[in-house]
């Protein structure tokens, strides 16, 4: 599994039912091992915050899609074969939906896995099909919607305040190092003054700080690294 997205679909009446939306993009090698098309497997697992299985998708060999063809990254002698890239998407429903929000900030759980299907003489002498894991893939997702309405901002259409502080790496007993424990404790002080957002600094960020956020029921704003300061007329 090289990346995947992921994108969520909320219900517009109590009788509908959500959805989540994965496009999972996936490394094959060039190899005598792969046959053309694709014998790669995609299973998507989704999970509430008790373990219960939500809903299972698993994907056919036809859905892997090629969107890329065979490259090689790395040096030359690093001999490393060349791969294609695969894209499958699949979407399924997620009945009677815990949305997320700050005040509720409830996750689910997706796991992703790849495996290879494939009835070898060479391998198998009885010419069942061999079953190969190849790759496991797990994250927290939360079902929202955020958009402008009316020229205020709704999360999962609902108008929301926001109130929220900035944030820096930066710790009062170890400088520029800044710890789990020590990001965590200052996520939970947010919450204990009624914040709802944080905004990081624009350089590069943890992406345990992100976790960390959509479980304690915050906002993130992250900006564009883009620096213009002392370029309006009249500076200097």
């Amino acid at each position: 599994i090289a990346d995947y997205n992921i994108s969520t679909t909320i219900p517009d009446s109590a009788r509908d039912e959500a959805s989540v939306t994965v496009d999972i993009f996936v490394y094959e090698s060039v190899s005598l091992d792969v046959y053309l098309p694709s014998d790669v497997v995609v299973e998507a697992m989704f999970f509430d915050t008790d373990g219960q299985r939500v809903n299972r998708l698993v994907s056919s060999v036809d859905d892997l899609m090629l969107c890329s063809y065979a490259e090689t990254h790395g040096q030359p002698f690093d001999n490393i074969s060349p791969y294609f890239t695969r894209k499958v998407t699949l979407t399924f429903p997620v009945p009677s939906a815990q949305l997320w929000s700050a005040e509720t900030p409830y996750l689910y759980t997706l796991v992703l896995r790849t495996s290879t299907l494939a009835c070898r003489q060479r391998i198998d002498t009885t010419s069942r099909v061999v079953e190969l894991r190849s790759d496991v893939e797990a994250c927290r997702v939360g079902i929202r919607c955020v958009d402008i309405h009316d020229r205020r901002l709704r999360i999962n259409r609902v108008p929301v305040i926001i109130q929220g502080v900035n944030r820096h790496e930066h710790c009062p007993r170890r400088g520029k190092y800044v710890s789990e424990d020590s990001m965590v404790k200052t996520l939970v002080v947010r919450n204990w003054f009624n914040f709802n957002e944080v905004r990081p600094i624009p350089d590069l960020h943890p992406h345990r700080f992100l976790t960390f956020s959509h479980t304690k029921g915050l906002y993130v704003c992250v900006e564009a690294n883009i620096g213009t300061m002392g370029t309006s007329e009249g500076d200097g």
